[in-house]
């Protein structure tokens, strides 16, 4: 059995930095599915233009989607961590009822303030990939609110974490394992 747990949250809310240590601290247990960081080295930092879910990304967004999740669930992976999907309300609705047992689609929200993102966003970044950081940041922010409204009528239940101090990152992946890797 799987646990696919959807991050969903904004730019620089701490989704990769999670991922990145649960990864690490089990990976016999864990594996990802970043969907969009495949995008972006498949075509380049600026494939996104800055948006969250834009339209020519969908389809090929999606079939990523699947295919990694099925892969990782082949190779038995208990946790499945997929980053920022679903991105729109279509996936929302995709995605509900769509794992069967032996698995269970869970979601989650990765939460930082506001300015905490900004931050991080400007953080090693300049010139044209600041740009587009910055505009990701209230453009995933709208787009995340859409798919939790979707999914709270479809009446799915959202953890949150909040990841505004990173100082702790150790504690939560370990906290997300005894939860979730069960």
């Amino acid at each position: 059995m799987s646990v696919i747990l959807h991050l969903m949250g904004p730019t620089c809310a701490g989704k990769s930095t999670l991922i990145s240590r649960l990864t690490t601290i089990a990976p016999d247990l864990v594996g990802a599915v970043e969907v969009g960081k495949m995008l972006r080295a498949k075509y380049g930092e600026d494939y996104f233009k800055g948006q969250a879910a834009p339209e020519h990304t969908q389809a090929e967004a999606w079939s990523m989607y699947l295919d990694g999740v099925k892969e990782l669930a082949a190779r038995k992976k208990r946790v499945i961590l997929v980053d920022g999907q679903p991105r729109d309300i279509t996936q929302a609705r995709q995605i509900v009822g769509l794992w069967r047992s032996p698995h269970r689609a869970e979601f989650v929200l990765i939460h930082a303030d506001h300015e905490v993102r900004a931050a991080r966003a400007r953080a090693g970044r300049s010139g044209a990939s600041l740009t587009l950081a910055v505009q990701r940041l209230d453009n995933d922010y709208r787009n995340c609110y859409v798919v939790m409204t979707e999914l709270l009528r479809r009446n799915e239940v959202i953890r949150v974490f909040d990841t505004s101090d990173m100082t702790n990152v150790n504690a939560l992946a370990e906290h997300m394992l005894a939860e979730y890797a069960q």
